[in-house]
């Protein structure tokens, strides 16, 4: 597996990217953590970026799998975990898994560990917008609350359209989608942090404290007020401030 490593420091951290990217769309993140603290390891999902003709069954399940195959190749018996929109349900997923292994997680908006009970309009357009610009647009114009031009979301529309291959792209979704992880989830008292964008209309506070927080006692909820659904891109620092805060604390043993 190709892994990007960020930084040389003693806090190891790997980091998994959402529906819509690839692991790159932690770069902006990952310039704000000081590299003499953080090491922060950085892979692409199968069927992403530099992944993109590897073959896979493309679910939620192979992809927290893949967290400790990853770990297994850089040697790290134990590390933190970042995850942000799909790739928030995979670590969490991953953390239930390997709980003696993961100290912390970070959720940014991230897909809840349950199913997600989408209309039919809303799956229709998720499915469409795979391979129609048009409505990838439109689904990037929701989640970002139209807080954009034309411009810009069509730029983050087209990056996103070549992030994945097709076929990946509606495996991913139909697991992140339809998946129940629920009955695996297992915090063994390890801290986390889930943060969310006040703007964000896919996954909103309210979603995260219902379907997330039952499932690991003493987590706790952030809001970065200056972005919607990809706070990555929208507000690095903010969250990259935020990340440092919360695993800079000592864990508990």
């Amino acid at each position: 597996m190709e892994i990007r490593l960020a930084g040389s420091g003693p806090i190891r951290v790997i980091a998994l990217h959402g529906w819509m990217a690839t692991s790159s769309s932690w770069d902006d993140v990952v310039q704000w953590l000081d590299p003499s603290v953080y090491t922060v390891g950085l892979f692409d999902a199968r069927g992403y970026g530099a992944r993109l003709r590897e073959r896979g069954e493309y679910s939620i399940s192979e992809y927290a799998d893949d967290v400790r195959v990853a770990a297994d190749q850089l040697g790290w018996d134990r590390f933190d975990l970042l995850g942000h929109s799909m790739g928030g349900k995979a670590a969490m997923l991953a953390f239930s898994r390997l709980r003696t292994r993961v100290e912390r997680l970070v959720g940014v908006a991230p897909v809840p560990p349950i199913s997600l009970p989408f209309d039919k309009a809303t799956r229709e357009l998720f499915e469409g917008s795979i391979s129609d610009p048009a409505l990838r647009a439109m689904l990037v114009r929701n989640d970002t609350a139209e807080r954009y031009g034309n411009g810009v979301t069509g730029v983050l529309a087209a990056s996103s359209l070549r992030a994945s291959h097709p076929s990946a792209a509606h495996a991913y979704l139909a697991s992140w989608c339809d998946n129940d992880f629920s009955a695996e989830m297992r915090s063994a008292n390890r801290p986390v942090l889930f943060a969310v964008g006040a703007q964000d209309r896919a996954i909103t506070k309210d979603l995260l404290t219902d379907a997330c927080l039952p499932f690991f006692p003493g987590s706790r909820i952030e809001t970065i007020e200056a972005s919607s659904h990809f706070a990555l891109s929208e507000a690095p620092m903010t969250l990259a401030d935020t990340i440092d805060r919360f695993l800079r604390r000592p864990v508990r043993e």
